[in-house]
């Protein structure tokens, strides 16, 4: 929430359900242990997602903010490493070039959607202390295996 039922593209992975045989399709994918970035454009050319907000999932911790930073960053990178062996040479120098701006481009995405809903400026200010870090933590790690590969990222997401 507050997602309203209706088709989307970009679901997080974490709150997602799969029919079983459309996901076994591309087993390849689920055996490698790579995350929605590389397993929904796959699927989205079986069909389309839908959002559920009846279906929400609350975490229970505890887990520190630290814990959180590095998991966004392990799975950044894991993201970045596969991309890296997909991309073009030249593709992936844009990458590395544009990549320490990427915290700004998120904070302006990020900022002009929560402006055309005035309700949320309150939380989101709250939010931004917070918000801030898991930005770099993402750029970072996507940076970062943009730049050596996934590493052992993808062993150490917990």
């Amino acid at each position: 929430p507050p997602w309203s039922d209706v088709d989307r593209y970009a679901l997080n992975g974490a709150n997602i359900v799969y029919h079983r045989a459309r996901a076994l399709k591309y087993r390849d994918v689920l055996d490698s242990g790579h995350w929605e970035s590389v397993l929904h454009p796959r699927l989205d050319a079986d069909g389309r997602f839908r959002s559920v907000s009846a279906l929400g999932v609350h975490h229970t911790g505890p887990f520190s903010f630290g814990s959180y930073l590095r998991q966004r960053y392990l799975v950044s990178r894991v993201w970045g490493g596969t991309q890296r062996a997909l991309v073009s040479p030249a593709r992936r120098l844009a990458h590395l070039a544009l990549g320490p701006v990427f915290p700004a481009l998120l904070f302006a995405r990020v900022t002009s959607r929560v402006l055309a809903s005035p309700r949320f400026v309150g939380p989101y200010v709250r939010a931004l202390p917070l918000l801030v870090p898991a930005w770099f933590a993402y750029t970072a790690g996507e940076w970062i295996g943009y730049l050596l590969g996934p590493g052992r990222a993808l062993e150490e997401v917990a």
